[in-house]
């Protein structure tokens, strides 16, 4: 080699040497003169990017390179979106920097209580409702609290824990169809979990949603996987997300501990269909439960009566927490009352429709109303996929599907009594979406598969 070529080689070292030093440098600066609380969302950001990938390159080749694109996308998407939606935000006069008022609630509620732990002072209920903007408190107020108190005051690192999680949620779905179905229909709803707009849109702010919806998914991945293989390790996982899902939401929880039970009664009385003598082996048990039914009855009727409830009273409770959310232009039948148990009967079939549907197209009064249009759309043209892989999934694999149809319909019914404005039913129907999504991908993998015998197995 030539002295000449050998000292443009050394420039082309010496100058790469030098662009490492520099980037490396600027690191350090940045990272030493930055404020904190502007650092870490974007540590946060880097640490969530690892954390989704580095489980997926030890998978198969089929479900890497799949899954590898689902969550880096979709990931990535949301901080550019979250980003983009805070920025867009931080004119506004009212809540800057949060798109969706609540959101602001818990940020202002959650850095109050950061302000109280800085200064070491009590964050009891009490205490944190008093200075509450709402005049109420929840959990996910105090998760805002303990991250601000941690981290400092910044809400991108919120959004990018949402979008974590509105980006892994996904994965877990992916498995769960797997097991159940086959490949193609898990691909397909990764893929409309992963990028259905509005739980993409929760997924980049600062809402209970994302959470929510985690913590339900896991809960019936484990126990479906469980199922299957009978490792105590998903009983683990599954109640560890169970317990999180009480301590946030314990409605949820209870509905998801009903639909459990659902489903092992329906295998358990499946398995007696099967194997008759299986019948002998319970007997024991309908004895010991026939001998304490006296005093199991007479306590619960003793807690009814001791708490003052009755079928009217909760008809009117229903009614009144319903009254309180049909206000504003997305109301739904607001002078209607519920005042007994008749009365929720009739506007039962009105609420499941509106859960199901709304909002509808005549509801459309400003941008962020009419954002949700496109997605009604296509949820109007592809609920008869929906249905048809609902149907074909409760035929064919009741063995696993019994606890997500119980789930699905009691979260449907609730929503559908209490919520009496449609846009808070577009938000909070997301925990009963993702699994309505699983069926329709069901549905349109058996509609490209026509004429041939749609197989339930890995392919």
């Amino acid at each position: 080699m030539s002295a000449d070529k050998e000292a443009v080689l050394q420039v082309k070292g010496y100058q790469h040497d030098r662009g490492y030093a520099v980037t490396i440098l600027s690191i350090i600066l940045i990272a030493v003169f930055a404020p904190y609380p502007a650092l870490f969302p974007w540590a946060i950001a880097l640490l969530g990017l690892t954390l989704g990938l580095l489980p997926i390159s030890f998978l198969k080749e089929e479900d890497r390179a799949f899954l590898f694109k689902i969550f880096f996308y979709g990931y990535l998407s949301r901080v550019l979106v979250a980003c983009i939606l805070h920025l867009a935000t931080m004119r506004y006069e009212r809540n800057p920097g949060f798109l969706i008022d609540d959101g602001w609630t818990y940020s202002v509620n959650g850095w109050a209580i950061a302000n109280k732990l800085e200064r070491g002072l009590p964050i009891d209920t009490e205490s944190v409702r008093s200075i509450s903007v709402t005049n109420t408190v929840n959990l996910y107020d105090y998760i805002n609290g303990w991250i601000y108190f941690i981290v400092g005051y910044n809400p991108l690192t919120v959004f990018f824990l949402n979008c974590f999680l509105g980006a892994v949620t996904p994965l877990f779905l992916y498995f769960m169809t797997r097991s159940i179905f086959n490949r193609s229909a898990a691909r397909l709803t990764a893929i409309l979990c992963g990028f259905w707009p509005s739980i993409f849109l929760w997924s980049t702010q600062n809402l209970k949603e994302p959470l929510n919806v985690f913590l339900v998914v896991v809960c019936f991945w484990a126990f479906i996987l469980f199922l299957k293989r009978i490792n105590p390790f998903y009983l683990a996982i599954g109640g560890f997300a169970l317990y999180a899902l009480l301590r946030l939401r314990s409605i949820v929880a209870g509905i998801i501990v009903i639909s459990v039970i659902l489903q092992l009664l329906f295998l358990i009385i499946r398995l007696i269909k099967r194997w008759p003598v299986l019948f002998l082996a319970m007997i024991p048990i309908f004895v010991i439960a026939a001998i304490n039914s006296n005093h199991i009855i007479e306590q619960y009727m003793s807690l009814i009566q001791n708490s003052g409830m009755d079928v009217s009273s909760i008809a009117r409770t229903t009614g009144e927490l319903r009254k309180a959310r049909a206000s504003h232009s997305l109301a739904i039948l607001p002078d209607y009352e519920i005042v007994d148990f008749r009365s929720l009967i009739v506007y039962l079939p009105v609420g499941l429709i509106a859960v199901l549907f709304a909002p509808f197209p005549w509801q459309v009064f400003s941008v962020s109303q009419m954002m949700a249009g496109p997605e009604m759309l296509v949820w109007y043209l592809m609920f008869s996929n929906t249905a048809k892989g609902a149907w074909f999934a409760l035929k064919k694999k009741s063995e696993y599907t019994v606890c997500i149809f119980a789930y699905i319909m009691m979260i449907l019914m609730i929503l559908g009594a209490i919520e009496g404005n449609a846009g808070t039913i577009f938000r909070h129907r997301s925990i009963a979406m993702v699994f309505l999504l699983m069926f329709m991908a069901v549905g349109i993998d058996m509609k490209e598969k026509r004429g041939v015998q749609y197989a339930c197995k890995d392919e």
